[in-house]
């Protein structure tokens, strides 16, 4: 008796015995349960976004093999940013403009005295951060300054227009006859 369990190791099975549903399909279905939970949740809690994302941010979280931590916080990021959009789509809506225009359609070889690349620079509004000023020449600037009010309305600009001015009145050099060139 001895050598036969020298000779012949005892293997114990740690996976159940499948009866009924088996492998893939058993996995497809508590997965599709499990995703139906976490979709009542996110409903009770009006994470809105979140039954549609978590699945591709957890897909990408595994692939860079991040922390849990990582992936909530890569989940709760894109509820708001589709949040924002959303509040973004709604109050474009309500402003009422007859069309919503993007520079994805801008026809830059219409306009050929703004070059590409001058014009996404200024779209990315670098030039704020550098506290840098931007002098626009043309007949669409009063089109422009007004979009910049609405874009900007913690700004006050009839303070920044005065002191605009003020600031122009000081470096302009005086030709004769009292004018300032």
């Amino acid at each position: 008796m001895g050598r036969y369990w020298r000779s012949k190791p005892l293997v114990f099975s740690l996976e159940p015995r499948c009866q009924g549903e088996c492998g893939s399909a058993k996995k497809m279905r508590m997965s599709e349960l499990q995703h139906a939970r976490i979709a009542e949740l996110c409903g009770e809690l009006r994470l809105g976004a979140v039954p549609d994302l978590y699945g591709a941010t957890a897909q990408a979280a595994a692939a860079r093999d991040a922390s849990f931590s990582d992936f909530l916080e890569d989940t709760l990021r894109a509820e708001r940013e589709v949040r924002r959009g959303r509040a973004r789509d709604m109050l474009a809506r309500m402003a009422g403009f007859p069309a919503i225009k993007t520079l994805d359609g801008y026809d830059f070889g219409f306009a050929t005295g703004a070059p590409r690349q001058q014009i996404q620079e200024l779209a990315s509004l670098a030039f704020v951060e550098r506290a840098e000023n931007v002098v626009l020449l043309g007949g669409l600037l009063p089109v422009f300054l007004a979009s910049l009010r609405e874009a900007f309305p913690a700004i006050d600009w009839d303070k920044a227009y005065k002191e605009f001015q003020a600031a122009g009145e000081a470096t302009s050099p005086v030709v004769p006859g009292g004018k300032a060139g």
